[in-house]
């Protein structure tokens, strides 16, 4: 197993996988789970993927609230979602990833760094974060994907094992004109009504 106490630094996993995954953070976009500015004991401070990525948080950053409900923003308004061990806090993996897709432009990015089950400890095991809910491996976001939401391709899953990584990088891209999708289904209607 690759997780050991003396790897983890609460807020700083985003600095293993910064250099990485910021290709795919540009334009307007948000950074769930990035800490807080005036952060608590329990709460490193704030840390985002890129300077200019919107905060959202628990805790005083950007924008405070849930990461499954980004009542913030219309949809198809970001460029890029960009989350670091958050999404197996998450009690409805569904929604939380529903919601994303939701503000999310064509074209746009969800970009995760996750924990990699069998490389950190599994729910409910020594060692494991109390409050994580799901394990989480890239065969099973593959497969959340391919279930759930139609309208995205799968374009970079990396496992980090090295030195002080137990995770993964996890990358997807919404695209458009399947079916199930919003924005293929709205812009079909105006072609039917003439519009």
């Amino acid at each position: 197993m690759g997780w050991a106490p003396d790897k983890f630094f609460s807020g700083r996993e985003v600095d293993k996988c910064r250099d990485r995954l910021i290709k795919y953070c540009t334009g307007s976009g948000l950074d769930i789970g990035s800490g807080g500015i005036h952060a608590d004991r329990l709460h490193d401070t704030e840390n985002k993927i890129h300077p200019l990525a919107i905060g959202v948080d628990l805790t005083q950053t950007n924008l405070v609230g849930r990461a499954d409900d980004l009542f913030w923003f219309k949809d198809g308004v970001l460029n890029f979602i960009f989350s670091s061990h958050l999404l197996e806090h998450m009690p409805n993996i569904e929604k939380t990833l529903k919601e994303w897709l939701r503000v999310l432009k064509i074209g746009g990015y969800i970009v995760l760094y996750l924990p990699l089950e069998g490389e950190y400890p599994s729910v409910g095991e020594p060692g494991a974060n109390s409050d994580h809910k799901h394990n989480l491996s890239p065969n099973k976001m593959i497969a959340y994907f391919q279930n759930f939401y139609p309208n995205v391709e799968i374009v970079h899953v990396e496992e980090r094992k090295n030195e002080d990584e137990y995770s993964f990088d996890f990358v997807v891209r919404k695209i458009g004109n399947k079916e199930g999708d919003k924005d293929a289904t709205t812009s079909t209607k105006k072609k039917r009504n003439g519009r």
